[in-house]
């Protein structure tokens, strides 16, 4: 793997910039002799509050999930909690589902078998999701694996709960 990643022109880099020491050691096991060349990063987070959108009702539980639209973001498993939790509990429980991909049919089309789609939105891409994050009761990311869930940190950032799947990063 270190030849190869030689060949990329690693010799020729000033630094290797990594979004968290998770991931420089993840490196450093494969390109070991860039560790002098190795710096930690992390993404900037900036806090978002909204005056924008209406905080939910105390009844009413929105949840939100963003990604790409794929396999990997596994947001199938989101939409099968959603059908249990309504079909055993009296919830009032929505999901925005904010990204695009190749998997947005299959998964719209799995939403109207389910009967959710007055519960399930898919949003398509929006620029800045801070609002939909800040007003949400709670964010969802299910994904299979992640380098860094820069979501995740965005929810913490404006105080929203997350639950996540344990990806190692």
């Amino acid at each position: 793997v270190e030849e190869f990643l030689n060949k990329l022109s690693l010799n020729n880099v000033s630094y290797i910039v990594n979004v968290s020491h998770y991931v420089q050691e993840a490196m450093f096991k494969y390109v070991p002799s860039r560790i002098n060349k190795s710096k930690v990063i992390y993404n900037i987070i900036k806090q978002a509050r909204s005056q924008t959108l209406h905080k939910n009702n105390e009844n009413i539980f929105t949840l939100i999930a963003i990604g790409c639209i794929c396999k990997n973001k596994n947001f199938e498993l989101i939409i099968y909690s959603i059908k249990f939790i309504k079909d055993e509990y009296d919830i009032e429980l929505y999901l925005n589902i904010i990204g695009t991909g190749d998997d947005i049919e299959y998964l719209q089309r799995k939403i109207n078998k389910l009967k959710l789609s007055e519960y399930i939105k898919l949003l398509g891409y929006i620029d800045n999701p801070s609002d939909y994050i800040s007003n949400s009761s709670m964010l969802i990311s299910s994904s299979n694996s992640e380098s860094f869930g820069i979501v995740v940190a965005e929810a913490l950032a404006c105080e929203v709960p997350v639950i996540a799947t344990n990806t190692g990063a």
